[in-house]
């Protein structure tokens, strides 16, 4: 079932990143996005049994987009969250880069300038309130 933006209540869109254990990739992406992009809400989470932060419906229904960092955590959240896998899309980024790498970073802000801005468009999720939630909008229609 797609959330419409009638059940969203109006304020900034909110973004979760999710990777294995939410130790590098995740909080990476999640801190650089939001030092980018002030205006929204973040957070990152993982999928992965005993670690905190794992990813629960909670999470999955405060989400309006959900960056999981490679098919594997697709794979878990088509799985666990039917309902919510509409919000997924896939980075795809390898689990080989510690928390704040430079490296990291550098993909993080490349994937921000060359996928995530030409998919999505900045001047489309910055608010989501009134009537109409870019989001839910575009994805039901999907």
């Amino acid at each position: 079932m797609k959330t419409s933006s009638a059940e969203r209540q109006p304020g900034p869109m909110r973004f979760l990143y999710v990777c294995s254990a939410n130790l590098n990739r995740s909080p990476t992406f999640a801190r650089v996005f939001k030092e980018r992009f002030p205006e929204v809400e973040v957070k990152s989470t993982g999928v992965w049994h005993g670690f905190p932060d794992r990813l629960n419906q909670e999470l999955m229904q405060w989400a309006d987009w959900i960056f999981v960092m490679d098919l594997a955590h697709e794979a878990a959240i088509r799985k666990n969250f039917p309902d919510d896998a509409w919000k997924v899309s896939v980075i795809g980024i390898s689990d080989e880069y510690d928390v704040d790498s430079p490296q990291l970073v550098e993909l993080v802000n490349y994937w921000i300038d060359k996928h995530f801005m030409h998919e999505i468009g900045f001047d489309h999720f910055a608010d989501c309130s009134g009537s109409m939630c870019w989001c839910a909008e575009r994805l039901k229609n999907d």
